[in-house]
């Protein structure tokens, strides 16, 4: 997985928006236009940047975590978010637009409150990572 973690330009990960101190809750206007993978496909590459062989390994990894964990990650690559509905816009509000959107992780595992769900973002037009939230749930 060595080519796939060179080219990354920006890592996001969205982990349970909903839990991270300082968040509006608020519904954010708009849709991001990427469609979402299927149940267990764990990768959407717009960008072409994941090899096969990479891809395989991390839907691998990712539906042990499903099974394990009860844990959804989903890795999204984008050339760049202004492609796909969001010009102008930071990569938080991009990622958690598509987070939100496509509703990552269950908000309750039976009658506990889970809100675990990750969302890797990585872009080769983002220059730096603004930063990495992370949720009480994860850490």
């Amino acid at each position: 997985m060595n080519r796939f973690v060179r080219n990354f330009a920006c890592l996001l990960f969205v982990v349970s928006p909903m839990m991270l101190p300082g968040t509006a809750h608020a519904q954010m206007p708009g849709q991001i236009d990427v469609e979402r993978p299927s149940d267990r496909e764990f990768v959407r590459d717009t960008a072409n940047m994941i090899s096969g062989a990479d891809e395989q390994k991390i839907k691998q990894l990712a539906d042990q975590l499903l099974t394990d964990k009860v844990a959804p990650i989903i890795v999204v690559t984008v050339k760049s978010m202004a492609q796909h509905g969001g010009p102008g816009l930071r990569i938080e509000t991009f990622a958690r637009l598509l987070f939100d959107q496509w509703g990552i992780g269950p908000a309750k595992l039976g009658e506990t409150q889970w809100n675990y769900g990750i969302l890797l973002l990585v872009s080769p037009d983002i220059s730096q990572i603004d930063r990495v939230p992370t949720a009480h749930a994860v850490s």
